[in-house]
């Protein structure tokens, strides 16, 4: 009752739905990349993302609250194999390398 099991939003296997800030309700599906860069996938219709927008959670699916700064759009990758995939980097807000206290909320 007194301890917590604590997922990193850099672990590929954790899925967060966020937003993007200023892109007209652009919303994602945010997961663990490589290296400290994050991936955002599985976009709504929305323009192209701006780099520099800052990306929060957007509380949809009840698991995590909206509003959380989650990170800053680096850059936005289009690929076409057969369908078109489109991807946007977004820079980690947290330091985790240098992270040594956490909040955990219930």
């Amino acid at each position: 009752p007194h301890t917590s099991e604590v997922l990193l939003i850099v672990d590929p296997s954790l899925k967060v739905s966020c937003i993007i800030e200023g892109e007209r309700g652009m919303k994602g599906i945010l997961s663990g990349g490589t290296d400290d860069i994050l991936v955002m996938r599985h976009f709504t219709d929305g323009a192209g993302a701006t780099p520099g927008a800052r990306v929060f959670t957007s509380g949809l699916g009840g698991v995590f609250p909206s509003g959380i700064l989650v990170g800053t759009l680096v850059g936005e990758t289009r690929r076409s194999d057969g369908a078109l995939l489109r991807e946007c980097e977004v820079q980690p807000f947290v330091d985790f390398e240098n992270l040594e206290d956490v909040f955990v909320r219930k």
